[in-house]
């Protein structure tokens, strides 16, 4: 379909509504076709923004036009692509968005949102909140759909060996000891990972570790905390309350544990129910499931460590076209975008909390009831070479894996991967 076809069907659709004005900001239009201007914006991918963004904004500000610059501020070479190409809408990650706001590089969108009726209400509290403590409380960025993990458990198996179900606020300890409750010799299983890493990292992000210091550029596996996750973990591998494919013996083939109803939990993102459990609908459904909110923290049970975006839209602070850029951020995190977005996105959730789709009537809310912490995500690992992060998960695995078999001593283990990962990380730097 052209995008004048969009245009002619989403106008029919769409309500317009009106601006407003204020003495810093004079918005002089009213939202249609009376703005007129050019609109720069930085994103991954021409056709991917016009597809998901583009051609539903233009279909209500048809006298704008809007060009992708097409990259991302990751890495080396943001700076020259902010000064060449002068983008005036910027599509971020958190790191990106954290250091453009130190630098004073991004637009503050508080001025504008007071003055264009733009509903914040119903966006995540928690991740509005997070956001302002970056900008020190005020708000340079707004991201329309959001990825996050959460617990899935098989309810029959729950109630066949009378078993209590997973609840939210639950700490990574509570899990494992439910998980453990389940008869591993009969090959049922209490919780199934895709990777053994990932749990590591995973349980590492809730305790405020990491595999990695982006900041001083080295391995920091060996801090005590890791002892204690591995130890933790390893423990679970050994019990069966813990399998995997890459770890666990006794898993055979490439099925998913979960599915063909062999393991009670399962660990992954909120696109598992559309790429796996979405396989099956209705009469087709293998069993009763549901899900419950990631593990927390002991000592703080109300945040959660697995929210992640994709992209936060910001206006650039040097923009020349501060209002059109506005409009262009406020279409993306509107409630008409949210609306539409999701009942067709398979893959993220919308901020807007009022519009999660959930025909099943699952406990969706598990992905929202916790705040978000992302403080994990401004480890800028970028910053590390290519293929580093690949080789330390295959350093990780082996080792624990050595660890498991006693072999080697869980402090053995460690400092042979932290030794093993500055050398690798040394020898590649210097490359």
């Amino acid at each position: 379909m052209s995008r004048m076809n969009v245009f002619v069907l989403i106008v029919v659709l769409l309500i317009i509504t009106a601006g407003c004005t204020d003495d810093d900001h004079e918005i002089v239009y009213e939202a249609d076709s009376a703005i007129e201007g050019t609109i720069k914006v930085l994103y991954y991918d021409d056709q991917a923004f016009f597809r998901e963004y583009g051609d539903l904004f233009l279909a209500k500000f048809p006298n704008l036009e809007v060009e992708v610059v097409e990259g991302s501020l990751q890495g080396s070479g943001w700076e020259r692509i902010l000064e060449e190409e002068k983008p005036d809408v910027l599509a971020l990650d958190m790191r990106a968005y954290d250091r453009l706001i130190q630098e004073g590089r991004l637009y503050e969108l508080d001025p504008l949102m007071a003055h264009s009726e733009f509903d914040l209400e119903q966006v995540h509290s928690g991740i509005v909140q997070f956001l302002r403590q970056i900008g020190e409380g005020k708000l340079y960025g707004l991201p329309p759909t959001f990825i996050n993990k959460a617990v899935y458990y098989n309810a029959e198996l729950f109630d066949a060996y009378g078993i209590p179900y997973p609840q939210d606020h639950m700490t990574w300890q509570e899990l494992l000891e439910l998980a453990a409750r389940f008869p591993a010799n009969e090959e049922i299983y209490g919780l199934y990972v895709p990777r053994f890493v990932l749990l590591l990292e995973e349980m590492g992000y809730t305790e405020g570790v990491t595999f990695v210091d982006s900041d001083e550029m080295k391995v920091t596996i060996q801090d005590g905390t890791f002892h204690e996750i591995l130890k933790q973990i390893l423990d679970g591998y050994r019990a069966g309350a813990i399998v995997s494919p890459d770890f666990s013996e006794t898993l055979e083939g490439p099925s998913d544990p979960f599915i063909s109803g062999k393991s009670a939990m399962m660990f992954n993102y909120s696109y598992y129910i559309h790429n796996e459990l979405g396989r099956f609908t209705g009469e087709k459904q293998p069993f009763r499931w549901d899900l419950t909110a990631s593990p927390v923290h002991a000592n703080n049970r109300q945040a959660s460590t697995t929210y992640y975006f994709n992209y936060i839209f910001a206006v650039n602070a040097e923009s020349e076209q501060v209002q059109a850029s506005w409009e262009l951020v406020k279409w993306i995190n509107s409630k008409e975008a949210a609306n539409l977005k999701s009942k067709a996105s398979q893959l993220e959730l919308p901020t807007r909390t009022s519009y999660l789709y959930n025909p099943e009537g699952k406990h969706m809310e598990a992905f929202y009831t916790l705040d978000p912490d992302f403080h994990h995500m401004l480890v800028e690992y970028d910053r590390f070479p290519k293929g580093f992060f690949g080789q330390l998960e295959a350093m990780i695995l082996q080792e624990s894996k050595m660890a498991y078999v006693g072999q080697k001593s869980l402090d053995e283990a460690l400092q042979s991967i932290q030794t093993r990962g500055e050398t690798e990380l040394r020898m590649l730097r210097q490359n």
